[in-house]
């Protein structure tokens, strides 16, 4: 009635039975007549064998005798399983590091979370705001942008194209830098979503374009807004109904060095430089590759109410660029000791 002589030990992988000889178990096994549950639990890790009996009532022990060798490796495990195993420990091991808490992925996503609020705050003040309201209150930031010193001795502008709704306009702007003769070179990132990757192109104008000819427009470009068209408002939008060069235009991308000034937008900004995007990055990669000879010269703008009451900070990342200047209808920030150098 002895159980060890009729015990048969199988170890199980990959749903198939490779039945092991008696002197795998060199270690004691328990037998009992009285226990249904009397089995021994054999796991496989790295070609060596764990033994975790389940208790019993009582143990009788059964040795390896001393005529028996050890098996070899080859018949503990057949060849494939031990690839198979340490398959499973790389990935457990990979997945055990890749799951394991870092303070910066934390600290990470404690900022990113913190930033949604505040575009969800601003976004709302922004909805509120009446298209005259946003026309007034840009007409205010540009005419303190274009008494800088660093935009009159400018010979090229980086703009942005405005948005149709909740954005400060800048058709004041673009009609004042036309006029002025300086070149103009809008974003394009309509074909690179995913990427979040933005470019400068360069405006060529046409022959037909005749924005700022008369002695009056260049003087007052605002008063041309209703008479004469300006060269995007037949350019093809992107998702976002933003005007970007078509594929006919020729391509005359920014290089280091091209753009005199970048006038940057943002969704908020606090008052110590920091900005707030939409989230895709699109400037703040822009500025970083533009800026490896020398620092870019950033103006951003905003509207009131996209400014953070004094005290309140943006959350920001090692990745976020910060300005040198901030204009708003009411107030105005410099964060560098001269702007014209």
């Amino acid at each position: 009635n002895h159980f060890t002589s009729t015990l048969s030990i199988f170890y199980f992988q990959a749903s198939k039975c490779y039945p092991l000889p008696r002197y795998c178990c060199s270690r004691p096994l328990f037998d009992s007549p009285l226990s249904n549950n009397n089995y021994l639990y054999l796991n496989h890790r790295k070609s060596h064998f764990a033994r975790t009996p389940l208790p019993c009532s009582y143990n009788t022990t059964r040795t390896m005798s001393t005529d028996e060798s050890p098996p070899s490796r080859k018949q503990q495990l057949p060849t494939s399983s031990t690839s198979d195993a340490a398959d499973v420990d790389a990935k457990r091991a990979k997945t055990e590091h890749d799951e394991s808490p870092k303070l910066s992925s934390i600290d990470e996503d404690g900022v990113r979370a913190e930033k949604q609020l505040v575009r969800k705050e601003i976004r709302a003040k922004l909805k509120a705001l009446s298209s005259d309201e946003i026309h007034e209150q840009s007409k205010k930031v540009w005419d303190k942008l274009v008494d800088l010193p660093v935009y009159k001795s400018a010979k090229s502008v980086g703009l942005f194209l405005s948005m149709p709704k909740s954005e400060i306009s800048t058709e004041v702007i673009l009609r004042h830098c036309v006029a002025g003769g300086k070149d103009i070179y809008v974003p394009q990132v309509g074909q690179n979503f995913e990427n979040a990757h933005m470019e400068l192109l360069k405006v060529i104008h046409s022959s037909n374009d005749t924005t700022g000819s008369n002695k009056e427009e260049r003087n007052n470009p605002d008063t041309s807004a209703a008479s004469t068209p300006l060269f995007y408002e037949s350019w093809p939008k992107n998702k976002w109904k933003i005007p970007e060069p078509p594929s006919s235009m020729p391509i005359e991308m920014a290089q280091p060095g091209d753009v005199d000034l970048l006038v940057v937008p943002g969704l908020a900004f606090d008052r110590l430089g920091n900005r707030l995007g939409q989230g895709k990055g699109y400037y703040d990669r822009f500025i970083e590759r533009m800026s490896v000879n020398k620092p870019l010269k950033l103006v951003a703008v905003c509207l009131d109410c996209q400014l953070l009451e004094s005290g309140r900070k943006i959350p920001v990342n090692h990745y976020d660029q910060q300005m040198q200047m901030i204009l708003s209808p009411s107030e105005t920030f410099s964060f560098v000791k001269d702007t014209t150098a």
